[in-house]
């Protein structure tokens, strides 16, 4: 069984990887089963053993392994192509938004009060 530190350090890569912001030590806590003052413990332990990552002046923590800047990603994606592997391009464009605007409603007419 993995230790509750590496639980609480998988959990956080997984909750910041869905939602781009890291939990709340009561998220930590009620996802593990466990008391917030041992999730605060779990994540300082991962932040000594530098499994993650707490900035200067940050209140949280973030994750060690970063995320892949465009740079990197082009270039494993590179190293996958010239491996024989074949890269299918997205299916959307990113910069096309993905959602539009809903059309005006009419605005609404007074109705008298009917006695």
């Amino acid at each position: 069984m993995a230790s509750r530190k590496l639980q609480v350090v998988s959990f956080v890569q997984q909750y910041i990887a869905r939602w781009g912001a890291w939990p709340s030590y009561g998220e930590i806590a009620g996802a593990m089963g466990i008391h917030r003052d041992t999730a605060r413990d779990a994540v300082r332990r991962a932040v000594r053993d530098k499994l993650l990552d707490r900035e200067p002046g940050s209140r949280k923590p973030r994750v060690a392994p970063a995320r892949l800047t465009a740079t990197e990603a082009v270039g494993i994606l590179d190293q996958l192509r010239a491996a024989g592997f074949i890269i299918q391009p997205p299916a959307c464009d990113p910069s096309t938004p993905t959602f539009y605007p809903l059309p005006l409603s009419p605005p609404f007419r007074h109705l008298p009060d009917i006695e």
